[in-house]
Formats: C-alpha cells, structure tokens, sequence
C-alpha cells in the first residue's frame, strides 16, 4: 500500500510492511495544498461552522448581561491534548494497553517522588493522551476506582451514554488495529458510518474501552482497509447511540491527505515513534474528534460559552428529527499551523437510562468535587486531571494573554474555579485548570510564558493533595521534582 503525499520529498518507511510516500513535484504539492485550504474552507462554510464569525468579537452571557472580549492574538488556539484521571494504582497495566492496542507510550512521569504517575500517549501533530494514576489527590463522592468498575459493569455490547465519553483516532489502514485486538481477544465495538459527502458506508469504526480510563478509543479509518467478510460483522449507529455524535464532518480524501501532511510536518516528533510502527505494524493515529457525554447541553452552556470567548472556537447545535439527540460542537478556526480536533458534547435521550449512577449523576459529582475543593482557586482535585486541552503559544504577548484568559474565567459570574500552575515540567508556560461544568475540565494552556503573578513559582508536586509546589516546598523545604523514565512496552 502506498500514501500519497505532496509534501514528504523523500520515502519514509513508516511499517514494517514498508508502506511508502511518494514524492509529487513541487507544482503539483501547491496545487494540492492550495486545493485543501479551499476544500477545508469550503467544508467548514458549507456545515454553518464558520458563517459570519468574527474573530475579534466574542460574546459571554453573564447573569442575562453580554460581555464582549475583543483582544485578539497573533498566534491560533489549538487542541493539543486529552487528560484522564485513570484507577488508582492502574499507570503500569494502562500504558501496556495503550502501547499495545492504541498509540505510542514511551515516556512516564512521576510527578514528584509520590504515587502519582502520567502516562504518555503520543499521537500524530504532537497531540497527546495523558492517563494520571494518583493516590494523593482526592474527589468529593465516588471515587474514581468506584466510577472506572461501574462503567466495566455496564460493558460494550449494548449502548449507554458512558460510551459517548470518547476518543476518536484516524489511521489509514484499520487492519493492523483490528488484527492485534482479534489477536488477542480484546472485546470491541464496530460501526460504520458515511463521512461528509459520501453516499456510502465509506467509515469504519472500532471501539475500544478502557476501563480504568473510564473512556472509548475509537480508531477510525477507511471500511475498504477491511475485507468484506470482517465487515459484515460491523453495522451503522443505531438510533439510540445518536448517530450524529459519531459521524466525520470531513470527507475520507479529506483525512487521508490530512494524515499525510501532518505525517510530513510531524517527522521529527514521528522519528521517536518509528519503532513502534515498524513493531506493532500500526500506523501512528491522529486525533480528529472528542466527545463528551451530557446529563443536558444545559449543563455545560456555560463552558461551551467561556471556550468561544477565550479561543474564538466556534460553537453550533445539531439534533436529530426526533430531538431526542443533541449535540454541540467546538471547533477552532482553520489555521497553517495545526490541525485540531473538534470537540462535541453529546445529550442523549434516545437511549434509557435503566442503570444508575448516570452520566448526570458523574457530573454532579465533579461540580460538587470542584465547589469543595477549588474554593480558594488554587486547590486541586482528581478530575482537574479528566481534562481537554486548548494551547497558544505566543510568548510575545503574555501578560495580555494572562489578563486576558484569568478576566474571561474569574468574570464569568462566578460559576468557574480555576487552579493556575506555572510549569516546566511538560513546557514553559501559564496552566489554567479550570473547573467548568460537565465530565470534562478544561486546561487553558499559555505556552511559553511565564508571568510576574504571586503564583508564578507554583509547580505541580504529586505528593500533596493540593498538587501545588510552593506548599510542599514551605513544608519540606525543598522542591518537589518531577521524574520522568523512558518505557518499553516491545
């Protein structure tokens, strides 16, 4: 099999079945960029998600009053990563799996001498998958052991909203994927769908949980990869799991040329991947789409309307006929720079709730985990480490960008709590971790800067349940370090 792609100048042996890219002239590499800028513009007009936006305007309602944010920056906002706070003890048996079934785990930090550990799950366009296994930090309610064997009761084999708490990850070539977990008799999911455009179940869809991770991996990828026996096995979306919530809004060709650049403008960060690939004979996954299940969009309008403030992502609603599906979608503006994920958050009515606790019940929990324990915005909690991740690195412009996130959280009628960090750990910059509504906290990510504010020598330290460095230095002394090893899951 062979990927063609006009901006690789030279054959990269990415899979041991030695898949090639062929190298196209330069004039036929413009024609082809020029052609999927317009392709992607043309896509995101076409689907409502970026009419009559503008960029320098964005609106917040706070107590039924409008606030308008109109500083603008040089740099764009990107997704950059997808948090879980995983079963206590779990880091070293949930990296084997990962590295073994999903993507590229070579790196694990143990934050601060204690028993906490981040496992680190590379993904094509440096997007990362971060599992955090903590004994220190603490939650209000159940804990999250108790809520990853609640969800394992509830299996895959039929539909109930935590299975909308997903990842979705794009490789060319599904068959590696399919053939491991076969392989090793690893339950899963399997669903087709039609991406944007087509009139064909052209999208196949694999779901993996993790139960310790509380969360679906869904590798996605072209249904010809697989043979039509294997595909007669698969079906589409069923009313009750929303099919809106699941499908591409991108084309096939779309993705494929996509995964091709970014294969390209990655190489550097994919040269510490190659092993794997050449090893597991998987591609490398890129991620393109994450959902989040809801009790109610109404629960989490006020997130939703901070994000569009903050980064300028745009915001849409869809339901299907019946209204018994509704989704909202995040997706930042198309930039030169980077590819991002589009985030969707899912309320659905059409499958019964015949099992308790719920989707809206986990979300009362964290709400109530953040009130307790974020109240003077610099605690912590467990689910501050269940999160998704927006980034601008603009190191010229930081003190505008500090004001500028802090006033749009701490204005929003008090309805959010935030813990700030200023970390080296994982990259110079200014860490929002914000305590906004849903399953799903949010850190906003300031890279590259580090600003004159009374906590800017805060770091984080796994050994106290505050997760702040300053305390444990007041207490021991000495700084709270952070240790990363290198792993080998061959």
């Amino acid at each position: 099999m062979e990927i063609n792609n006009g901006y690789l100048n030279e054959s990269y042996p990415l899979m041991t079945n030695d898949v090639k890219i062929k190298t196209i002239p330069r004039i036929k590499t413009l024609l082809i960029t020029i052609s999927l800028i317009l392709f992607s513009v043309f896509a995101y007009s076409y689907t409502g998600l970026i009419d009559n936006i503008k960029p320098s305007s964005f609106k917040l309602m706070i107590s039924g009053k409008p606030k308008t944010v109109t500083k603008t920056f040089d740099e764009p906002w990107t997704t950059e990563k997808n948090t879980i706070s995983i079963s206590s003890g779990s880091y070293d048996s949930v990296a084997s799996f990962v590295n073994k079934y999903i993507t590229n785990v070579n790196e694990i930090k143990n934050l601060g001498g204690c028993d906490t550990y981040k496992v680190v799950g590379k993904c094509l366009s440096g997007y990362e998958l971060h599992f955090v296994d903590s004994a220190t930090f603490t939650q209000s309610g159940l804990t999250i052991n108790e809520w990853s064997e609640h969800i394992e009761s509830l299996g895959i084999d039929q539909f109930n909203d935590f299975m909308h708490n997903k990842q979705q990850l794009f490789v060319p070539d599904l068959s590696p994927h399919y053939n491991a977990l076969v392989k090793d008799d690893i339950s899963f999911t399997k669903r087709l769908s039609s991406s944007f455009g087509s009139s064909t179940l052209d999208i196949a869809h694999i779901g993996i949980q993790l139960a310790d991770a509380q969360t679906i991996f869904e590798i996605v990828g072209p249904s010809k990869s697989l043979s039509s026996d294997i595909l007669s096995n698969f079906k589409e979306f069923q009313y009750e799991e929303c099919p809106i919530a699941h499908s591409l809004p991108f084309s096939l060709e779309y993705y494929s040329t996509l995964y091709a650049i970014n294969l390209h403008d990655s190489k550097t960060y994919v040269d510490s991947m190659t092993s794997w690939s050449k090893n597991s004979g998987m591609y490398i996954p890129m991620a393109i789409q994450t959902t989040v299940p809801t009790g109610s969009l109404s629960t989490v309008k006020n997130t939703l309307d901070l994000l569009n403030v903050i980064t300028g992502a745009k915001l849409t609603y869809s339901s299907n006929d019946e209204g018994t599906c509704n989704v909202a979608y995040l997706n930042l503006l198309p930039n030169d720079n980077a590819f991002s994920a589009q985030i969707i958050y899912v309320e659905n009515n059409a499958n019964s709730d015949d099992y308790s606790p719920t989707v809206a019940d986990w979300e009362d929990q964290i709400a109530q985990s953040h009130k307790d324990l974020l109240d003077d915005g610099n605690g912590w909690n467990r689910y501050l480490d269940t999160h998704l991740g927006y980034v601008i690195i603009d190191s010229n412009e930081c003190d505008s960008l500090y004001s500028y996130v802090s006033d749009a959280i701490s204005s929003n009628d008090g309805k959010f709590t935030y813990s700030l960090r200023v970390t080296s750990t994982s990259g110079i910059g200014i860490h929002f971790y914000t305590g906004t509504s849903g399953i799903k906290s949010w850190e906003i990510n300031v890279g590259g800067c580090v600003v004159n504010t009374d906590l800017s020598t805060t770091d984080i330290c796994g050994c106290l349940p505050s997760n702040n460095n300053v305390e444990f230095i007041e207490k021991e002394g000495y700084s709270c370090s952070v240790n990363s090893f290198d792993v080998d899951y061959e």
